[in-house]
């Protein structure tokens, strides 16, 4: 090549450089943003905007994702860099991508990890200290055999058969409770005679052949709150006869067939 030319070809090169120098500058300065990001992370995107809580609204793109490649290797950060294990029990389990997807970091599918309870314990304490204070079958369970998605349960009768043919979910909360179900609590109104008929056939049957006031009272207005708990019937009656035969007969049941069957 000769000279002049070789010339041409190195000054033509200067130029160039000097013209790119600026637009490349532009370009490296130039800041993304996340509708850069959904350019070619779609699916990720619509799953945040969606189902994204507080990773939709406390964050953007950039707040977990500081970097990408090739200018930077931390594409995805730990957990505990914003969730501290110091600031909950929960936080200190691992392996959170088991559980959460971070695009929709609420709806938790408890499926597919095994044992999951003390994950859920975790939080959920309230349900800890009744299978504590009340042992059961349910208590020796994994959390998973009731609860498949996280917010989500089985109701009763899709594993138990009903005192009757009659009773709906609804019936079985009004005397227990999931995570202790052999403490049978309910309120003075909510829970009719027929239900508790479903078991104590015999006092049910006494109770509506019952002629007396007794057979328009519900079983819990008696029973109050707690299963087998029994009033005794001077707390409604007081003493209605004279002193001398209360003294003599202290059982009521001695002269009357019981509260369920008053016919003497």
């Amino acid at each position: 090549m000769a000279r002049a030319e070789r010339a041409i070809v190195f000054v033509t090169s200067i130029l160039l450089l000097l013209i790119a120098t600026p637009v490349w500058s532009a370009v490296e300065k130039r800041s993304l943003t996340d509708t850069d990001c959904i350019k070619c992370h779609r699916q990720p995107a619509e799953h945040i905007n969606k189902r994204g809580g507080a990773h939709k609204t406390e964050l953007d793109c950039f707040g977990c994702h500081v970097a990408h490649p090739p200018l930077g290797e931390a594409v995805i950060p730990e957990c505990s860099e914003c969730h501290d294990p110091d600031d909950s029990p929960h936080f200190k389990f691992d392996n959170c991508a088991a559980c959460h997807n971070p695009h929709a970091p609420l709806e938790i599918d408890l499926s597919v990890v095994s044992p999951i309870k003390p994950v859920c314990l975790s939080c959920h304490m309230d349900p800890v200290r009744q299978m504590e204070r009340y042992p059961s079958a349910h208590a020796e369970m994994d959390c998973n055999e009731c609860h498949q998605r996280h917010g989500e349960f089985q109701e009763c009768l899709e594993c138990h058969s009903g005192h009757s043919t009659e009773m709906n979910y609804a019936d079985c909360l009004r005397c227990h409770s999931p995570h202790a179900p052999g403490r049978l609590q309910f309120g003075s109104s909510g829970v009719k005679s027929k239900l508790c008929g479903s078991c104590h056939s015999d006092q049910f049957e006494q109770l509506t052949d019952n002629h007396t006031y007794h057979a328009e009272l519900e079983c819990v207005f008696c029973h109050k709150r707690t299963h087998k708990v029994i009033l005794s019937c001077d707390n409604c009656h007081g003493q209605p006869h004279d002193s001398s035969m209360h003294q003599q007969f202290e059982n009521c049941s001695k002269c009357h067939k019981g509260p369920h069957n008053l016919r003497n």
